[in-house]
């Protein structure tokens, strides 16, 4: 019988022979075969023409009588313990020479000598042993240890007396052979089977057909398999849940070595083998079944290690497509155990095809969604259920055990409910689209390996996104990007809208996806452009500083609608794709340099001054990277730039002035100042008290870190500090109202250029308009609700009329103040004055009157064709004589109008001061503008024409100075848009007031502005 390996050779004979003894002692003498015998010539033909058989000895009774091939080669040779092992104990049983329960330690004690056989007579490398009770049986072996046990098992078989010759002295306590015997463990738990024989071999592996291999490239965390030497190093075996799972080179010693150290150390782990009290920590079925290959199946998951790849069995996928016929285009509904089961297929396949993520996040959502209605409805109609939640509720102190019990019972019903779910169109997409790549042969479910272990990327790129725009870079694929949103998606932001009540928000966290999307895309396209044949499989390293992105981007998104749908164009890109995907995430105030390419001020530069700006861009980050990576640090970092820049701007190099006196420094520092109140900020938006402060700190710094006095120190007249105490003042205001600004002003001529003259839009901004010059209160002019305000009826009127302003109180005049009785689109042209009567007032000064002239120079806010427009307005919607005329068109409504409310006016005015100083939808400061803003404002537009707090206090009807708690610093007078928006002179006329002064005297501040001429540094 022959038994052949491609690397060792085990060779079995049975040659009949008489039953003779035979003294093993004696070295095996050569005999001239008999011609009769005509077996050793079949023998030697066998060899002869057999490549497997290296060399083999025939024994008849004790002697050669045939040899052939080289013994003194020393070759590897398998599955000889099993075979002998068990053959000789078999014997030794049926013959009542030993029990299974015994040990070899107890057959022979420690002190006992053993000793094996080796004619080294003969130059043998082997041990050559007879067995006579089966006939003459020889074996070849060179492994000491299993001849050993071969040996001691002749004794064993035929006399414990027998002497062998010396050539070895083992101690049975010390034998532990590699094939797992044990001399002091019962004989029935040592029949282990064999490593050599348990597991098939591939035939493919030696075959020199073997093609199509793809290298696997080493990195930092691959180092490979040889060591710095090129030496063989240890190649880690790693436990996966209860298996042992290990990719070992195709070298068959190295491979067996390697499986008989893991069966070591799982016994040494786990305790010795001991059949008779418990089942064998591993496996045995398993190795014997298994087939060592290229290609095999391991945890329900392909392995190729030739393409190193991976994916679901075929089988596998037809299971799944079979489930998902189930869910066809005319189903309706489902149960959580039917979707449930099809999902955890689907997961399945896509633990390699990792695109598959990004179409199962609906289907998710669903089970998740469904099992809490389940579990609602089993609470309602499952009175075990019910049972089982109260036991968990209710006791105090329950045993682990009993608690794991009713955990298990509420599982299964809630996950087993036959409550019926209904599929929306979301998921019944997902299940068309699964299905159709499941079932395209040109989509591959296989995965790279190197896609799916760590591994150090062939690529890295950073990308930032904002309400406004995106970009990002790639210094390894040498790409860069810059993308302004579109007008439509600005709009949807929270810049422009509260909440997402409407679903069409688009949040910063679907704009950061969008640019890791774009960011592997531009690598897609570098890599194919680039290939590389020793790296057929790279990996792109995407950082971003938004963790949603992050994970969106491997696992898929299951919040977002617009998630969703970035998902399956980021799922195209993957699908067939060599180029994998890993994310990482970046800290926000480390993503310097994807801040700078993503605000909109880069658009200030072409391309090509991009490009060129590179290089220096480089050094600039290089030298950052160098500092302290602390967001204080950065912080301040930012201020210290922001101070280069404003000096830069007002054409200084040196912001020391090392050849200035100390009172040019501090000059320099103070107009930095007003730039800073101003709102010329990093953000552009007006900073607080505390962070002006701040700021100045960090310019004067320069001056300090080069030995300089700082600019406040040792001068006579400190321009900062009164600045900045005007700041302070009027912060110390308590229930301030905010001012509408001017460029929150500007932002609404802007929006309303192209709206309809009846939208609420264009209605509120007329309002504002006239209201700068008005002050009207919210009483005078608008609604709390669509509910007219009626006044209450006195001794003076006893009939109640509306509070707000009707038509018959304004009235249109001529240049030659002559009434204009009909009031068309006509009277434009014509119309020079408006009166405005005030029928209530809440200082019940009712029926006052008060003029206004018409502004040539400003007609975008000129009172009279505000008021104008708000007149031929209530025209064309048709309101009732006698009612208020503060309304706009309404297209939902029965009625041509609508009245307009308080919360229409405070939601305009906040969206527009979100936008103009930037801030968030949350941000508090945005309780600051109400309807009373507009009074405010009027009361400092006047304060900033230099009017007298008398002046203001007459002019917008108040009748105690609390409009001085709104008053805003006036630092406008150094913007050159804010003088375009000033009131005119011809609507600030002589006024009886009560200390008779017109004009108020400068304040420190607007001293020090108007003597230093800061209009001048800061327009640019």
């Amino acid at each position: 019988m022959k038994l052949s390996y491609n690397i060792a050779l085990l060779s079995t004979t049975v040659i009949k022979t008489a039953d003779a003894y035979i003294d093993l002692s004696q070295p095996y003498s050569k005999v001239d075969p008999s011609p009769s015998n005509s077996y050793t010539q079949q023998l030697l033909d066998i060899a002869e023409a057999e490549d497997d058989i290296n060399a083999f000895v025939a024994l008849e009774c004790g002697k050669i009588v045939a040899e052939y091939g080289d013994q003194n080669a020393i070759r590897h040779l398998f599955s000889v313990t099993k075979s002998w092992t068990g053959l000789l104990v078999g014997i030794a049983e049926k013959k009542g020479l030993l029990s299974l329960d015994e040990t070899l330690g107890e057959i022979w004690p420690d002190d006992e000598v053993h000793l094996l056989v080796v004619n080294w007579n003969v130059g043998m490398a082997m041990c050559c042993l007879a067995c006579f009770a089966v006939c003459g049986i020889f074996v070849l072996h060179t492994q000491t240890k299993t001849s050993f046990i071969i040996a001691t098992m002749l004794r064993v078989v035929f006399d414990r007396s027998t002497t062998i010759p010396t050539w070895l002295v083992l101690s049975p306590s010390s034998c532990f052979n590699m094939f797992g015997f044990r001399l002091d463990v019962p004989l029935a738990a040592t029949f282990l089977p064999p490593i050599g024989k348990g597991s098939d071999w591939d035939v493919s592996l030696d075959s020199p057909n073997a093609k199509h291999f793809v290298p696997a490239v080493a990195d930092s965390q691959n180092r490979g398999v040889l060591d710095q030497n090129g030496c063989p190093v240890s190649t880690p075996h790693d436990m996966f849940v209860d298996d042992l799972v290990y990719a070992e080179v195709y070298l068959r010693e190295r491979v067996e070595q390697a499986i008989a150290a893991s069966i070591e150390a799982m016994f040494i782990t786990l305790g010795e083998s001991d059949l008779l009290s418990r089942q064998d920590p591993i496996s045995w079925d398993k190795l014997v079944e298994m087939v060592i290959s290229h290609f095999n199946k391991v945890l329900g998951v392909e392995f190729n290690t030739r393409r190193m790849d991976v994916g679901p069995p075929p089988e596998f996928v037809a299971r799944t497509l079979t489930q998902l016929d189930a869910f066809h285009t005319g189903r309706r509904a489902f149960t959580v155990k039917e979707m449930s089961t099809l999902v955890g297929l689907l997961g399945h396949i896509a633990t390699t095809s990792k695109w598959l993520n990004h179409l199962l996040s609906h289907l998710y959502t669903s089970i998740a969604s469904a099992l809490k209605v389940n579990r609602a409805y089993e609470i309602q109609t499952n009175k075990a259920f019910r049972a089982a939640l109260k036991a968990l509720d209710s006791a105090e102190f329950i045993a682990p055990n009993e608690r794991t019990y009713h955990q298990g019972v509420l599982h299964r019903l809630v996950h087993k409910s036959r409550k019926i779910h209904y599929l929306n169109s979301t998921a019944k997409e997902e299940l068309r689209l699964i299905r159709l790549a499941l079932m395209d042969p040109t989509i591959s479910l296989r995965a790279p390996i190197a896609h799916l272990v760590p591994r150090d990327p062939s690529g890295q790129a950073w990308g930032d996104s904002s309400l406004d725009a995106a970009g990002g870079f790639s210094i390894d694929c040498r790409f860069w990007w810059y993308l302004e949103w579109s007008d439509d998606i600005r709009r949807r932001t929270l810049r422009h809208r509260r909440n997402n009540s409407d679903g069409k928000l688009i949040s910063i966290n679907v704009l950061e996806f969008a640019s890791v999307i774009i960011n592997f895309a531009a690598m897609t396209l570098f890599f194919q452009l680039h290939q590389d044949p020793s790296n057929p499989f790279p990996v792109g390293l995407l950082f971003a500083d938004n963790v949603s992105a992050e994970i969106w981007a491997i696992k898929g998104c299951k919040s977002s609608l617009l998630g969703r749908a970035l998902g399956r164009l980021l799922c195209a890109l993957l699908i067939n794709n060599p180029l994998g995907l890993c994310t990482a995430r970046v800290a926000t105030h480390e993503n310097e340099i994807a801040d700078r390419i993503s605000p909109s001020w880069m658009q200030t530069f072409s391309p090509q001054q991009r490009a060129a700006l590179g290089d220096y861009g480089s050094i600039i980050d290089r030298e950052a990277q160098r500092s302290s990576r602390s967001k204080q640090n950065n912080t301040r970092q930012s201020r210290k730039l922001h101070f280069l820049k404003f000096c830069h701007s007002v054409h200084i190099q040196d912001p020391c002035l090392p050849s200035a006196c100390q009172q040019a420094r501090n000059y320099l520092v103070a107009c930095y100042a007003v730039s800073l109140i101003l709102g010329h900020t990093i953000k552009s938006i007006q900073v607080r008290h505390d962070t002006l402060q701040k700021y100045i700190a960090e310019a004067k710094k320069f001056y300090t870190d080069r030995q300089f006095p700082s600019p406040q120190a040792g001068v006579k007249d400190d321009l900062v500090k009164p600045l900045l105490q005007a700041v302070k003042s009027y912060e110390s205001q308590t229930n301030r109202k905010e001012m509408i600004y001017d460029n929150m002003l500007a932002h609404m001529l802007k929006i309303c250029r192209l709206a309809h003259p009846d939208s609420l839009d264009a209605a509120l901004l007329d309002w504002i308009i006239l209201g700068r010059y008005t002050g009207a209160r919210r009483s005078e002019w608008a609604q709390d609700s669509q509910t007219v305000e009626m006044t209450t009826p006195n001794l003076a009127n006893e009939v109640p009329e509306p509070k707000a302003f009707i038509a018959e109180d304004f009235e249109f005049f001529d240049s030659s103040k002559r009434l204009i009785h009909d009031i068309s689109s006509s009277s434009t042209s014509l119309a020079a004055y408006v009166r405005i009567r005030w029928r209530y007032q809440k200082n019940k000064d009712n029926g006052q009157k008060i003029s206004f002239k018409r502004d040539h120079e400003r007609p975008d806010v000129c009172p009279v064709l505000a008021a104008l427009r708000i007149f031929l307005r209530a025209q064309r919607l048709h309101v009732p004589q006698g009612a208020p005329i503060a309304v706009h068109s309404s297209s939902s409504s029965s009625s041509t109008f609508r009245y307009i409310t308080a919360n229409q006016v405070v939601a305009f005015l906040r969206r527009s001061a979100q936008v103009a100083f930037n801030l968030r939808p949350d941000d508090k400061s945005l309780n600051s503008w109400t309807c009373h803003s507009i009074r405010v404002t009027a009361a400092n537009i006047l304060h900033r024409a230099k009017m007298s707090d008398s002046y203001i206090q007459t002019r917008l009807r108040w009748k105690s100075n609390t409009f001085l708690m709104y008053l805003r610093n006036t630092f406008y007078s150094a913007d050159e848009h804010t003088r375009a928006l000033d009131i005119s002179n011809c609507n600030l006329p002589p006024l009886d007031t009560p200390d008779g002064l017109r004009y108020r005297p400068l304040e420190r501040h607007e001293e020090i502005i108007s003597s230093y001429n800061v209009p001048a540094l800061t327009a640019h």
